[in-house]
C-alpha cells in the first residue's frame, strides 16, 4: 500500500482517477519504486525585477522528483511510459508543491541524461526528475 499521494500519467488534462501512484509502478524486474520526495523543490517561476525594483515571478512553474534510489529497469519504464522511449514527454501529475496539500497539473517531464546520473551497481541513487512548464488544473 503507498505511503504517498504522488501520481502520474501520459499526456496532458488525464483524470486524477486514472493517474498511477508512483509506488505501485513496478519495472520489468518486478520491483515497485518508491515515493519521490518533491516537497520544497517547486520554483514558482523565474524571478524579473519591475522598473520600481520589486521582483515578480515570470514563467511557468516548475519542480524536481527526487528518488533516493531506482533501477535501471525503472529508469527504462519511465523513459517507455511517459517519455515515448525518450528522455522528455507531457504528463499529468499529482503532487505536493509548497505545502502538504497535492494538486494536479499538466507537466512536461525531462528525465535525467543517464551518463549524469549516480550510478551504484545496478543502481541509481538520487534519480532527479525534473517537471517543467507546471499549469494547475
Amino acid at each position: 500500500m503507498p505511503l504517498y499521494d504522488y501520481r502520474i500519467g501520459a499526456g496532458y488534462n488525464v483524470a486524477l482517477a486514472s493517474l498511477t501512484n508512483v509506488e505501485t509502478i513496478t519495472d520489468s524486474d518486478g520491483y515497485k519504486m518508491r515515493a519521490p520526495y518533491a516537497i520544497l523543490t517547486y520554483n514558482a517561476g523565474q524571478f524579473r525585477i519591475r522598473t520600481d525594483g520589486t521582483a515578480y515571478q515570470a514563467g511557468y512553474g516548475s519542480l524536481t522528483w527526487v528518488f533516493a534510489v531506482v533501477t535501471r529497469a525503472q529508469m527504462a519504464k519511465l523513459s517507455t511510459d511517459y517519455c515515448a522511449g525518450g528522455y522528455s514527454g507531457k504528463v499529468t501529475i499529482y503532487t505536493r508543491t509548497t505545502t502538504s496539500t497535492y494538486a494536479r497539473y499538466n507537466a512536461v517531464l525531462l528525465l535525467p541524461n543517464p551518463a549524469e546520473t549516480q550510478r551504484m551497481m545496478k543502481h541509481i541513487r538520487e534519480y532527479a526528475v525534473r517537471l517543467t512548464r507546471l499549469v494547475a488544473l
